[in-house]
């Protein structure tokens, strides 16, 4: 019995060195963009929705989203609520590059120059005490960007 034992401890030790190498992935993101934007709006995307690519993390007291899709401006307006002011061209621009947001940020989340709504919230941080958002609205496309981080 105790050789027994012995055996499997030894196989268990010898397959988790195998395994140590692969990691444990990236646990904390996102598994695809309908998930993020879940995690934004409480729901998963509405048919009025479409083309969406997203990506964000979320791992105990953080978290932070960047969304891209196309919506009607009134859905958008709806879906974010009252909680967003304007914003400048040059301050959100000030406020969205380099180390103002969590990064690194995805290549397709490029909302300047052609949005020309441009919202920002103290207030819009999905399920965390703290934290705030950008949002930008190209009217030409209908193409929407979000980006929010949140802390407790």
């Amino acid at each position: 019995m105790r050789l027994d034992l012995i055996r499997t401890a030894c196989r268990m030790t010898t397959l988790a060195a195998a395994l140590l190498p692969l990691g444990c992935g990236d646990l904390e993101a996102y598994p695809g963009p309908e998930y993020a934007f879940q995690a934004t709006f409480g729901a998963f995307p509405s048919s009025s929705v479409r083309n969406l690519q997203g990506e964000g993390r979320a791992f105990r007291d953080s978290g932070h989203v960047y969304l891209k899709f196309e919506v009607p401006q009134g859905t958008l307006q709806a879906m974010l609520g009252g909680g967003f002011t304007p914003l400048s061209a040059e301050a959100f621009a000030k406020e969205t590059t380099g180390a103002a947001i969590y990064g690194p940020r995805p290549g397709w989340w490029m909302p300047l120059p052609g949005s020309t709504v441009l919202l920002e919230s103290k207030r819009f941080h999905p399920t965390f005490s703290t934290g705030e958002a950008f949002a930008a609205y190209e009217p030409a496309t209908s193409t929407a960007y979000l980006y929010w981080s949140g802390m407790d």
